[in-house]
């Protein structure tokens, strides 16, 4: 049987699934070397790329089949689903890049989400299940939650779009039990009864969210950590929230009740009442915020220490890869904007009623007010 110089006797053997001849060429030190990255300006692959670029590439491909074997995957790496995993963007970025062989890189790179596919048909129960989808690295979320698995390789899938893998039952079957994790009574509910659970939780957010604040390892905050109930007090925050900008939408498309040279102390005012200030500017008392801006307020700065969170935990580089980010930041950006404008009007007016209360007792004309002055009264 014929094969070219750059063949190893490891990676022969890999190559024909032989596991005992690579157990025992691993045992006695033989490795497969991984090629270099394709756009290495070293002085060996400047020589094979000008001389014999032909035998390069097909070393390159040798090396890989025998990195993406299964019998080299299973007895070469602590973690073969991590290694496997990771081989398989590796090869699928280089058929996009070496398109003359990207057939070969296609198959190799199938082979290993195949591998890894294999392992999940062979799981026998939840902890080997928990084992393929975790590894064996901890992370932060595991550290602060005991008992929830942190999912690093599954992550890595959905990263890696592998849709087997993510679709396979035994996966499925893991993710649902996490779902419905400290509610395992809910999953056997009717729709009706679980709607009926989704509108007390939306009712009850704001107690839910206090008793999880003050005692987080409680029953309570133990129930509010399930994947569940943190997505229906999501999606009841974010309706609340949609709910207070068309109120205030509407509130202001309705205008001021008021008069161009008159304030709410004309307004309310009552018959027997004396004369309001006669230095009162323009509609000053309708430039503060509102309590329905207020809450607003209060929730953007919600969305904005989570985009923080976000950010920190995946790193800026995923962060940007993600095109809903740019639209969260859109939004965030125009209301803060938005707020930053309303309290600098506030802001100058405010310095306006200062300077007039400080240089006039009796009524005035705003005519006769300094420029910057007058320039402020218009900022409500």
């Amino acid at each position: 049987w014929w094969f070219s110089q750059d063949v190893t006797p490891v990676m022969l053997a890999a190559h024909c699934q032989e596991y005992e001849i690579v157990h025992t060429l691993l045992g006695r030190g033989a490795r497969i070397d991984p090629p270099h990255d394709f756009s290495c300006g070293c002085d060996s692959c400047n020589y094979w790329q000008q001389y014999d670029a032909f035998s390069h590439s097909r070393s390159r491909i040798n090396a890989y089949r025998g990195l993406a074997s299964p019998a080299y995957l299973s007895l070469s790496n602590q973690d073969p689903v991590l290694a496997a995993l990771e081989l398989s963007n590796e090869l699928a970025v280089l058929a996009d890049v070496e398109k003359e062989f990207k057939s070969d890189y296609c198959h190799l790179s199938s082979q290993c989400k195949d591998y890894v596919v294999g392992l999940l048909d062979l799981c026998r129960s939840t902890e080997e299940v928990e084992a393929i989808l975790s590894g064996e690295t901890d992370c932060e979320d595991s550290s602060k939650l005991p008992g929830r698995t942190s999912l690093t390789r599954l992550k890595l899938a959905i990263k890696y779009e592998l849709k087997k893998f993510v679709a396979h039952p035994n996966c499925q079957q893991q993710l649902l039990g996490i779902w419905y994790e400290s509610l395992p009574g809910l999953r056997q509910q009717t729709t009706a009864v679980k709607l009926l659970v989704v509108l007390a939780v939306a009712l009850g957010l704001p107690a839910l969210t206090m008793a999880y604040w003050v005692a987080p390892c409680s029953k309570v905050g133990r129930v509010m950590r399930s994947p569940f109930m943190k997505f229906v007090a999501h999606a009841s925050s974010f309706t609340m929230f949609l709910g207070l900008l068309v109120l205030n939408a509407a509130d202001r498309f309705t205008g001021p009740p008021l008069l161009a040279n008159m304030t709410h102390h004309h307004l309310h005012r009552p018959p027997s009442s004396p004369e309001p200030d006669p230095l009162l500017l323009y509609r000053m008392t309708t430039t503060p915020f509102t309590w329905m801006e207020t809450l607003i307020i209060s929730w953007v700065i919600g969305m904005i220490w989570a985009e923080v969170k976000e950010i920190w935990s995946q790193g800026p580089g995923e962060y940007l890869l993600e095109p809903w980010n740019f639209l969260d930041f859109g939004m965030l950006a125009i209301f803060l904007a938005s707020f930053s404008c309303r309290f600098s009007a506030f802001s100058h007016a405010c310095v306006a009623q200062t300077y007039v209360h400080q240089h006039y007792t009796t009524a005035f004309n705003h005519s006769l007010l300094p420029p910057e002055v007058k320039y402020f009264t218009l900022g409500k």
